[in-house]
């Protein structure tokens, strides 16, 4: 499901999505046909002025989901553990959103995720091990974390150039082979 930049946000608030429930329809399509909140595997409301936390009662239901992105909103609040369980996950975008905390641990449980794409943001603490170490995330091609508030870490001095908000030493991501952006 695609609602990329229609003005759904303006008034919605996704709190209010938790009446939702697993067999609950979301979507009805013109020709009658009912997509439910489990079934779904697309996501994009990228820039449809959401504000708000997204629910954790909202991504437990989203078991099938593949790819989620949320850019440019005015979503806030930490970014839910709960999407560390989304083990099908190969897209997660949120950036330009105003999440603040640390990154879950639990991220590193995606093992089938390729983009992980976090970039301007208010996140600080350390970059967790889990999300750096090859055999958790042995498909991540692309891992933005840039423009945050303080997000620390260790990194080896083959990392070279990284800004942007990112202080201190970051971790080691020698053994992300398919890491390239």
């Amino acid at each position: 499901v695609d609602l990329s930049y229609t003005d759904i946000g303006s008034s919605t608030n996704p709190s209010s999505y938790t009446e939702y429930g697993a067999f609950s329809p979301i979507f009805e399509t013109g020709g009658g046909a009912k997509v439910f909140m489990s079934q779904l595997t697309d996501l994009y409301l990228a820039g449809t002025e959401l504000r708000g936390t997204i629910p954790h009662t909202i991504i437990n239901l989203m078991s099938s989901m593949e790819r989620l992105a949320m850019d440019a909103n005015a979503l806030s609040g930490t970014l839910p553990p709960e999407i560390g369980n989304l083990l099908n996950l190969r897209y997660l975008s949120l950036p330009e959103n105003e999440f603040t905390g640390r990154i879950p641990g639990n991220f590193g449980n995606l093992n089938k995720l390729r983009h992980l794409i976090l970039r301007g943001n208010h996140l600080d603490g350390s970059i967790p091990e889990s999300i750096t170490l090859k055999e958790n995330l042995p498909m991540l091609e692309q891992l933005d974390l840039s423009r945050q508030r303080d997000i620390t870490g260790s990194m080896s001095a083959t990392h070279e150039g990284i800004d942007g908000g990112l202080g201190g030493l970051l971790p080691s991501f020698s053994t992300m082979d398919n890491l390239v952006q």
